[in-house]
């Protein structure tokens, strides 16, 4: 007994200690000779006596074993928590004599469940707090927030949604998803989406409102999912963006009547140099050709001093002529509207290729390709000056120009062996220069596109796609 692990007690049947041993005195503090003829009662601390005290009570006359837990009072004042067990000696008569029991340090495990209790009380006071943010950011959201089901009944929806829809939280509950789609194909669409990738952004679809109004939206949502991995449903955020549609739509409009005014004022003035180009061909260039042809019926009829100066007023006229001529061309070519668009840009390449020193090899598949005047115009002015950028930038010794018919379209391509240039991302549809954005901008006013692709070293091609067709 002594050798004992647990603490043994022997009491009489009025609750006075008639034996202890060492163990039951190292867990209470009380040596033997001190727990002698006292009652165990006033080991127990005293937060605890009553309740104890009734247990026991109970027991004895129930005639039972008593189990109980309780706090010792140690001399020391060390909070000692044991589990004690006692069971009842019965005389002949079925009388209580005494009671023969063991005490249990557990001090270690209460103290081991407290601090489980201690954790549980600030988790699910973690909990409470996130929950309530939660809520109040879910409430407060100037997004539309909602949770529903799979099966496309809503769980919960903030106010925001309420306000973006026209409806009450209880019709929202009752609602079915599919009633918010202004394109049934919609929610297939989202629910395969979703499901396939785990979460949607900026999903755009047309919901309506209660009023039958339809309204762009954009929608961004995940699953919910159970431990197990099963859908249970979605949640998502829901932003008008009606009013970005109204205002994407006017600067489209603004871009298009931009592009238009941009288009016509290129063509006015390409009208006004034609218009320039004719009178100082039919004006001032027949005037100098007639004076020359007059000064020289002069040299005939004149010796003397004056043959040196009527030489010189010649040699003027000569310049005079060649520069109107020179500047005719330059304005306005006449041969763009006399032999067409091919014959031109065929001219314009003999041109550079003498004036430049630079190798311009010209195509032409010879196909029919039936354009309008302002395409022409604007095409010719384009190949003009993607051939002077290559003299000015690329530092090219050959370029060459192509012109082919694809179906319903002119494709114009020049390229050349120059030094080239990275573009961004290697994207050629973005473009940094005025110039080439000027271009982009008057092909998409007619119907047209273009790409560009070059690479540091190893030179440029720039393609131009038009509609050969009136627009119309």
């Amino acid at each position: 007994v002594q050798s004992s692990r647990c603490g043994i007690f022997h009491i009489d049947s009025q609750g006075d200690c008639i034996y202890v041993n060492n163990r039951w005195s190292d867990i209470t503090g009380i040596t033997w000779k001190d727990a002698l003829g006292k009652g165990w009662l006033t080991t127990v601390h005293p937060d605890d006596r009553r309740y104890i005290f009734e247990e026991w009570c109970r027991g004895m006359k129930e005639n039972r074993s008593n189990k109980l837990k309780y706090r010792i009072h140690r001399p020391d004042c060390a909070e000692t928590w044991v589990y004690s067990q006692a069971m009842p000696e019965i005389d002949e008569t079925g009388k209580i004599t005494s009671y023969v029991g063991t005490i249990t340090d557990i001090t270690d495990f209460e103290r081991f469940i407290e601090e489980k209790r201690l954790i549980e009380r600030q988790a699910n006071e973690i909990l409470r707090e996130k929950e309530e943010r939660y809520r109040n950011l879910f409430e407060d959201s100037k997004d539309a927030i909602y949770i529903s089901t799979r099966e496309g009944k809503f769980i919960d929806v903030n106010q925001a949604m309420l306000d973006l829809l026209g409806y009450t939280k209880e019709e929202m509950i009752r609602l079915d998803v599919e009633r918010l789609y202004a394109n049934p194909a919609d929610r297939l669409k989202f629910q395969q989406g979703i499901e396939k990738l785990g979460s949607l952004k900026d999903y755009e679809l047309k919901l309506l409102k209660k009023d039958g109004t339809e309204m762009d939206c954009l929608l961004t949502a995940t699953l919910c999912r159970l431990n197990d991995g099963a859908i249970l449903g979605y949640q998502g955020i829901i932003r008008d963006i009606s009013r970005n549609k109204e205002n994407e739509k006017k600067i489209s409009d603004y871009q298009a009547q931009l592009r238009s005014l941009a288009s016509q004022l290129s063509y006015a003035e390409e009208r006004e140099r034609r218009r320039i180009a004719t009178d100082l061909h039919d004006h001032i260039s027949q005037n100098l050709a007639l004076a020359k042809l007059k000064l020289e019926a002069l040299q005939e009829l004149i010796s003397g001093d004056f043959t040196e100066y009527v030489d010189v007023i010649h040699e003027l006229l000569e310049k005079a002529i060649q520069y109107a001529r020179s500047l005719t061309f330059e304005l306005s070519p006449p041969v763009l509207y006399e032999l067409g668009f091919e014959a031109a840009v065929g001219w314009l390449s003999e041109q550079f290729q003498r004036q430049h020193g630079i190798l311009v090899d010209f195509y032409d598949d010879r196909q029919p390709k039936p354009m309008n005047e302002e395409i022409r115009i604007f095409l010719f002015k384009t190949v003009r000056e993607l051939l002077t950028n290559v003299i000015k930038h690329a530092h090219a010794s050959k370029t060459g120009i192509s012109i082919k018919r694809e179906g319903d379209n002119v494709q114009i391509m020049v390229e050349d062996d120059g030094i080239g240039f990275d573009t961004p991302e290697k994207k050629s549809t973005k473009i940094n220069t005025f110039g080439l954005f000027n271009i982009r901008e008057q092909l998409q006013h007619l119907g047209g596109h273009f790409n560009v692709k070059s690479e540091s070293g190893h030179g440029t091609r720039i393609t131009l796609i038009v509609p050969i067709k009136d627009r119309g």
